[in-house]
């Protein structure tokens, strides 16, 4: 299965005309355990115990060598130390409240030379359009469960893209009656969380959930506009209850 080409629309135009970037979407998601599978399967001289302790060293090995400030060239990947945050002046020091070391990669040469436009073939796919993306929801009262909406308690939303205009009611957290202990609504009225936070990331949302929710189970949802008319929704995958 190959790898899909998505083109999703740009922020800024080009004479005049929208332009837009390419979205690779991966056919699938190799774990270290899936590579120590793909090892094992074309590999019998090995057990997978000695090449996991392989993989193991040598990540350790470059571990410890960054934290040594040294440069790691390898033949599919360069590891470096990146220093973030901004300087004033040429003599400032670094302050960690301020600034931060992080580690860059790139491509080496084997690795560039294995993935080419004549070694690799994209499937087109659809244009994306940006959307928010609403991954977990954590119940910050106490031990509550996360399946559970705790009126009047505060809880968290992660995911991606999910800063929205608070001034626009049309956006916003969502929760939409679903069913309660009769057996599915006819009224789905969604109800606009009031209270919240949004973290400067664009990831993280803390809100409290209303007072006045009645028990049965509840559909998540962040609303948000992308440019001036479109209004885009992420849901929670799972239904969330009240009891």
């Amino acid at each position: 299965m190959k790898a899909k080409l998505n083109l999703s629309k740009s922020n800024y135009n080009t004479e005049g005309e929208e332009t837009y970037h390419a979205v690779i979407k991966h056919s699938d998601t190799l774990t270290q355990e899936d590579i120590l599978d793909e090892m094992e399967w074309h590999n019998s001289t090995l057990t997978r115990t000695d090449m996991r302790a392989f993989l193991e060293s040598h990540d350790r090995t470059i571990i410890r060598s960054l934290q040594k400030g040294k440069k790691v060239v390898t033949n599919l990947v360069h590891y470096q130390l990146t220093a973030k945050g901004v300087f004033v002046g040429e003599n400032d020091q670094f302050d960690e409240d301020r600034h931060k070391v992080c580690a860059s990669v790139s491509q080496g040469p084997g690795l560039r030379q294995a993935i080419n436009n004549k070694t690799v073939t994209l499937e087109r796919g659809r244009a994306v359009k940006p959307a928010p993306r609403v991954d977990s929801y954590t119940n910050l009262h106490n031990s509550d469960p996360n399946t559970v909406l705790s009126p009047t308690y505060m809880a968290r939303l992660d995911g991606d893209k999910l800063r929205f205009d608070p001034a626009d009611p049309e956006q916003g957290v969502f929760l939409t009656p679903m069913a309660d202990e009769t057996g599915l609504l006819a009224d789905r009225t969604p109800i606009r969380v009031a209270d919240y936070a949004q973290a400067g990331s664009n990831r993280t949302i803390i809100f409290r959930t209303p007072d006045d929710l009645a028990p049965g189970a509840y559909k998540l949802e962040v609303r948000r506009r992308f440019g001036q008319t479109r209004l885009a929704t992420g849901t929670l995958e799972n239904m969330l209850v009240v009891v």
